[in-house]
């Protein structure tokens, strides 16, 4: 027992270091939400504008990874702002005087929303009225006048609106960052990491660390996003997504080979390594610089005695990139889906959620509204709040706020007495204020992990330390709000675990099956187009992938006590080993593929058949498995061993034949290894590499 609470905390330890971590970018995000905080709380204390702590909510919102999304957060929030404000005026001219009305109407709305924000693409306006609607449903309560309600309502619309102004031109003026740039500088990581990795191979030494297959669909996805991302940005940059794509499947193969690069067996190898480290340093130059790339003055090998996998591949994946530098056919656009999802009407889940959340924020209502305890008001924005699509994702939301409220909290709490007694200037509040915001910037730059702590972080201490326009030593503010806090988590969380809960377990073992079956294809097709062929099948296969990962990262945090002693620790375990595996597999299966193309002129056709069989059985087997994975939703299926497709006999000559035997042999052994549920690498396994030739 003492072991296994060792092992956990270590394990936390070394996640928080992860998360904590700087990258690429991070501190250029913190840096543009402090400056942008900084001159919105100048402005809100010299003019006097209210709900600073909003102010800053927006700042912490609107500021994102790069220009083009935050304008597009921007426009999104002024218009959710914009309507929610003009539902709660109309709300006021209709309701004020009668609360019971009033109640409905508010229940009714957020309804609305909350459907909307899980059922439509534009999920985040809506969740942006909410938001703003159960802010100002507080107002009715606290001010008995209709007139002043109206002017608290107008007086959130300019605190709110002001902000992105703000946020949009720090970000386009004074520290921009264009997704083209973020894309450039990922590039250049990634085939630094190929480089690395060939340097390393060929005896030298080199700081920058080897692909990481662990990383691997992260930095695919990284590269397709920002690839779109600078589309939206530059319609001209858009023109040539052809040769983008190309270079995008380039670069994904240069990593799947730079993985099993092997050390150089002689002077020969040696050279026609430091020949590829050139090639993709100069890959990487024509990237950044936006030239075409080529080859000229490059000794090209293409000898097929001197070169051996993976150095061939990726020799033929550059001639391929070289030639493909060219201008090529436009690529048609990404057909465009209706406003809400195509099941809206149908799954009673985007219903079922709606209802169970305005139902916790109901109860929280009655509760301070019947105890006429009206510090508690944040509570129904903490059941708004907490509210996601899953458990997993509810329980993370829940631990954020808290860790945050309570950090928060407590930095208010110290500062309201040891402090502020002290202060009587505006430098001074920025003083005080400005490295706490700073680091809530930074954590709320970091991963989903981690970001809505720095988030909850920085309103608790403004809800306390900047919501007057001079020093308050009012105690009981911060204890109620914390208290509202907890109770709203309370409340939500009951809710959400006893009706209509909804764990992700089985739908990632669902999607794990659709994952397989993709790989399944991906293994199964021998058209032999060439590397940079079907970017979109490798890139969906990675994306499922990493949906995979983020589902498993948040059912580790669904609640299990429902579950016998043990059950649970062997359910994740388990689907973090299917995932592993499938990674592995799909990497695999990327090898195979680059292997018979860049030799399967040297193949005669009795050998090419006999490959082809072999690699049909082995995507027949996964195919299996998928859908009875699938089908069953058994975490631990296995299916027959004698049943294991028939494989070649071994060989151990190193020509075109015998290498492409040895990747299908690996693949297989991959295969065998997920369908059987067997960790076995000995040389008794049928396919174990252990008896590769």
């Amino acid at each position: 027992m003492g072991e296994a609470v060792a092992s956990g905390w270590t394990a936390a330890k070394r996640q928080l270091a992860a998360e904590l971590r700087a990258f690429p970018g991070r501190w250029n995000v913190a840096l543009r939400c402090l400056l942008a905080c900084a001159i919105v709380i100048v402005v809100s204390q010299a003019l006097q504008v209210p709900f600073l702590a909003v102010s800053l909510f927006v700042v912490f919102f609107a500021t994102q990874a790069n220009l083009v999304l935050t304008r597009l957060v921007g426009l999104l929030m002024f218009v959710g702002i914009t309507l929610a404000v003009a539902a709660a005026v109309l709300l006021a001219k209709f309701t004020f005087g009668y609360p019971a009305w009033r109640i409905v109407a508010v229940a009714a709305l957020l309804f609305g929303c909350l459907f909307l924000m899980r059922a439509s693409r534009i999920g985040p306006v809506f969740y942006v009225v909410a938001v703003v609607i159960t802010a100002v449903q507080g107002y009715f309560d606290l001010i008995p006048d209709a007139e002043w309600v109206v002017r608290a309502i107008l007086w959130a619309w300019i605190a709110a609106v002001y902000p992105l102004m703000v946020c949009v031109l720090i970000n386009a003026l004074l520290l921009p960052v264009e997704p083209l740039q973020q894309l450039k500088a990922e590039v250049q990581r990634q085939l630094a990491q190929v480089e690395a990795a060939l340097a390393r191979a060929a005896g030298e030494r080199s700081e920058t660390p080897d692909p990481d297959r662990a990383d691997f669909s992260r930095g695919v996805l990284a590269v397709q996003k920002l690839l779109r991302f600078a589309w939206m940005r530059d319609a001209a940059f858009r023109g040539d997504r052809a040769r983008h794509l190309a270079l995008a499947a380039g670069l994904s193969s240069l990593r799947e080979q730079a993985l099993h690069v092997q050390p150089a067996r002689d002077a020969a190898e040696a050279a026609s390594m430091a020949a590829l480290r050139a090639a993709v340093r100069r890959l990487d130059a024509c990237i950044q610089a936006e030239t075409p790339f080529d080859l000229h003055g490059i000794a090209v090998e293409s000898g097929r005695d001197t070169v051996r996998p993976p150095l061939a591949p990726m020799w033929r994946t550059l001639r391929a990139l070289a030639e493909r530098d060219a201008p090529s056919a436009p690529v048609a656009d990404e057909a465009k889906s209706g406003l809400l999802a195509a099941d809206a009407y149908a799954n009673p889940v985007y219903v079922q959620f709606a209802l169970k959340t305005v139902l916790a924020m109901m109860l929280c209502y009655l509760f301070y509204a019947g105890a006429d305890w009206t510090g508690l008001h944040t509570v129904m924005m903490t059941c708004l709040i907490v509210a996601q699509p899953s458990l997993g994702a509810s329980s993370r939301k829940i631990r954020l706020r808290v860790i945050g409220a309570l950090i928060g909290g407590t930095l208010a709490l110290l500062l309201t007495v040891f402090v502020l007694p002290r202060l009587d200037t505006i430098v001074g509040l920025l003083l005080i204020s400005l490295p706490v915001l700073a680091a809530s910037a930074y954590l709320a730059a970091g991963s989903e992990r981690i970001s809505y702590a720095g988030m909850q972080i920085m309103f608790t201490f403004s809800l306390a330390i900047l919501g007057d326009f001079s020093a308050s030593d009012d105690l009981a503010g911060i204890r109620d709000r914390l208290i509202g806090i907890g109770l709203g988590i309370t409340v939500s969380y009951l809710v959400h675990v006893m009706l209509w809960p909804e764990p992700e377990g089985q739908p990632l073992v669902q999607q794990i099956g659709a994952l397989l079956k993709r790989i399944a294809a991906l293994i199964g097709d021998r058209s032999g187009a060439g590397p940079l062929a079907g970017p979109a099948a490798s890139t969906q296969a990675w994306a499922a992938l990493g949906a995979c990962e983020e589902t498993l990262a948040r059912v580790a945090f669904e609640p299990g006590w429902q579950q016998a002693e043990g059950e649970r620790e062997g359910m994740i375990l388990r689907l973090q080993d299917l995932i592993a595996q499938a990674r592995e597999i799909l990497i695999e299966a990327g090898t195979v593929r680059r292997s018979l193309d860049a030799r399967a002129d040297e193949l005669d056709a009795s050998r090419r058949d006999t490959l082809a069989s072999a690699q049909a059985g082995v995507a027949a087997r996964l195919q299996r498995y998928a859908d009875e994975l699938s089908a069953g939703g058994d975490l631990f299926l296995a299916l027959p061993l004698d049943e294991a497709p028939r494989m070649p006999p071994a060989i151990m000559a190193d020509d075109a034949y015998g290498t492409a035997q040895r990747h299908l042999y690996r693949l297989a052994a991959r295969v065998q290894d997920l369908t059987t549920a067997s960790a076995r690498t000995d040389a008794s396994h049928p396919h174990s590499e252990a008896a590769y030739p």
